[in-house]
């Protein structure tokens, strides 16, 4: 379903009598909705008419699940209309004997799928209403607040901060049922809304719009939400005149969370640096950039990063901690692979968030990227989300991809960069370059550059980068304009064809 009012009632009800909603990507099809429906070990499948060819389309596949249409009949579908049924409900409370365990599972919350296959996280009752508590007191929200909410429900921000806030606090939420940057600040000053949610690349779509008189005519005091980037930070509030960014941090399944309440500049958070009984052991560990694997000391344990040193940030496991669970996903090998054991000391279990971060000498965190997409080039680490954001903003906020290639005998992975453009002479490389090295160090700059029509986003507005990563720079599988950067001869960005690509290939052309 897309975002409506029957979705909250939907989810809470069934977990009134017990039943543990799986909250579906409305975006996908084929294959990768029948991985999701199939993830969390569904029974059955409830659907609105308008995404009921996508259900059609994997029948088949569901091998005899119940289907329930929400709001009419489907022709070629076998499924149970569910608006008679719920129109001769009974309106008063049910008498249920049902008791819930605050640990068990609420819903399931999918993974964004950047990376690979989503995977079906657990949500428990704990978590969604201590989680959506934080955020309310930490944002100094009260229930007068309006806040205005264009986020996925089927998302942790929009179903669990912005939809628990209200369902507790009695705070009102003005859902939409889709993002639309042009329309975002004139819903705001329609509802008079105080208080908006976001995440990944909302920000700089509501940057790139034109200016309008509504980007200041609202009452929007707070935006809240997780990856605004540092860059975007203080335009987005300039320009649209919010006065605080709330910035937080915090995956579905994981139990490291943090929360920017005083406003700090591209901050995601804050832990104490003199906290003498670590009542919230939360660490900053030194990972191999070629193995992905903790670097240990002479002892077997983790080595911990010093300020100003970035690494993958984790969270001690404790079974009895409402905040230090780790509550993991529906397949238990997959909730295998986020633990990390002996860090500190011998025994202790750890999450790994596969989130590198830097904490400065104050105790306030930011996040560069994801392991993985950190990539080593010139014996540097190269973080690709600040490179992504340094040349969408010098492109009038494009859309930007970055990861790092291999080079045959090469050292290290050199930056590749895919552009959103109509046509190739929308862009001038060479004064791109010429940018580039007034903003970032030259072992940053793409070596690579790929011009597409599109970049595929996922539902929660994050870049998708797998099949771009594999296509890499070879030309026998990419079809659109390639570029590489001759920084030996013209130190500008030449055409890569048939002869180029060989001469790349035997290192005849060198980077």
């Amino acid at each position: 379903m897309q975002n409506c009012p029957q979705y909250v009632a939907l989810y809470l009800g069934m977990s009134k009598i017990g039943v543990v909603a799986s909250l579906i990507n409305h975006n996908l099809r084929s294959d990768s909705l029948v991985h999701c429906v199939k993830a969390a070990c569904t029974t059955g499948l409830i659907f609105e008419t308008r995404l009921g060819v996508a259900v059609e389309e994997v029948q088949e596949s569901l091998n005899g699940m119940k289907l329930y249409c929400l709001d009419g009949e489907m022709e070629r579908l076998t499924a149970t209309n569910m608006e008679p049924a719920l129109r001769t409900c009974c309106i008063t409370k049910p008498e249920i004997g049902l008791k819930v365990n605050p640990k068990q599972v609420l819903f399931y919350v999918f993974t964004s799928g950047t990376t690979g296959l989503p995977k079906a996280a657990m949500v428990s009752h704990y978590r969604f209403i201590y989680f959506s508590l934080a955020v309310y007191i930490a944002q100094r929200l009260k229930p007068e607040d309006i806040i205005y909410s264009a986020l996925p429900l089927y998302h942790t921000n929009a179903v669990v901060l912005g939809m628990g806030i209200m369902i507790q606090k009695g705070v009102t939420v003005v859902l939409r049922r889709k993002f639309s940057a042009s329309h975002f600040w004139e819903d705001c000053c329609q509802y008079n809304c105080t208080a908006v949610q976001y995440i990944g690349e909302l920000c700089r779509y509501l940057l790139a719009q034109p200016p309008r008189s509504f980007d200041t005519q609202h009452r929007v005091r707070l935006a809240f939400g997780n990856g605004m980037q540092m860059e975007l930070w203080e335009k987005f509030q300039s320009r649209f005149q919010v006065s605080h960014i709330g910035e937080f941090y915090g995956a579905t399944e994981g139990n490291v969370a943090a929360i920017n309440s005083t406003g700090k500049v591209g901050a995601c958070g804050h832990f104490s640096v003199i906290d003498p009984f670590d009542i919230y052991p939360v660490k900053i560990i030194k990972r191999d950039e070629t193995t992905g694997q903790p670097i240990r000391d002479s002892n077997g344990l983790c080595v911990l990063c010093k300020p100003g040193e970035c690494g993958e940030i984790i969270g001690k496991v404790k079974k009895h901690g409402v905040f230090q669970q780790f509550d993991g996903y529906a397949n238990k090998e997959q909730t295998e692979k986020k633990l990390i054991y002996n860090v500190v000391q011998k025994g202790d279990v750890w999450f790994s968030s596969g989130d590198v971060m830097i904490q400065d000498e104050e105790g306030y965190i930011y996040f560069l990227d994801r392991t993985g997409d950190t990539f080593r080039w010139k014996g540097e680490n190269v973080s690709t989300r600040e490179v992504e954001t340094i040349i969408s903003d010098l492109l009038e906020m494009r859309d930007v991809v970055v990861f790092g290639v291999a080079i045959p005998r090469t050292e290290g992975k050199a930056g590749m960069a895919v552009i959103a453009a109509n046509q190739v002479t929308d862009i001038n490389l060479n004064e791109l370059q010429h940018q580039l090295l007034k903003k970032l160090p030259a072992y940053t700059h793409p070596m690579f550059i790929r011009i597409v029509s599109s970049c595929d986003l996922t539902g929660t507005f994050k870049l998708k980068k797998v099949g771009l990563r594999a296509e890499g720079y070879n030309i026998h599988e990419v079809s659109d304009p390639l570029f590489y950067l001759d920084v030996r001869g013209s130190k500008q960005y030449e055409v890569l064809n048939e002869d180029s690509y060989q001469a790349i290939l035997n290192g005849k052309i060198q980077f």
